[in-house]
């Protein structure tokens, strides 16, 4: 005759429940997740600031430029014999391209604006989610001696 044995696992000795368990490393993972998002958006932030900046650049040298035709502009009208028509055509033309340049620039500037905007309120996000996830911690380690159910 044969005896077969049959050896019951042991009881859990966890101090916090499977669930809560559960719970706590999908909170971990969504933290971790969004740490990652986080550090890419600010990545996408400091290029985007240094390429607003050089279109800032860019745009005030064209600005520039731009100054100098109307100031030429102005000295032609002010010759003898000038045409008032060549005159109100190149204005018309020099005052369409500045709001081309400003409006280009505008545009950079509103996804920068916008890619700011997330961030912060990402980091705010992040910030709520190491509290909880600490006061979790500080939670649980408190309880822990309460929790741990015997053999």
């Amino acid at each position: 005759f044969f005896f077969l044995m049959i050896r019951r696992p042991p009881r859990s000795t966890h101090c916090i429940s499977s669930a809560a368990s559960d719970v706590y490393k999908r909170q971990e993972l969504s933290l971790e997740k969004a740490c990652e998002e986080h550090e890419r958006l600010v990545n996408l932030v400091l290029e985007e600031e240094d390429s607003v900046v050089a279109a800032h650049k860019q745009h005030v040298d064209t600005m520039v430029e731009m100054v100098k035709r109307e100031m030429q502009l102005l000295q032609e009208l002010d010759k003898p014999g000038s045409d008032a028509d060549i005159y109100a055509d190149s204005l018309d033309e020099m005052l369409e391209n500045k709001v081309k340049e400003i409006g280009e620039l505008r545009e950079k500037l509103a996804v920068f604006r916008a890619h700011l905007k997330q961030e912060k309120e990402l980091s705010k996000k992040l910030l709520e989610q190491q509290s909880a996830l600490e006061t979790n911690d500080s939670t649980v380690n408190q309880k822990e001696p309460a929790n741990i159910l015997a053999d």
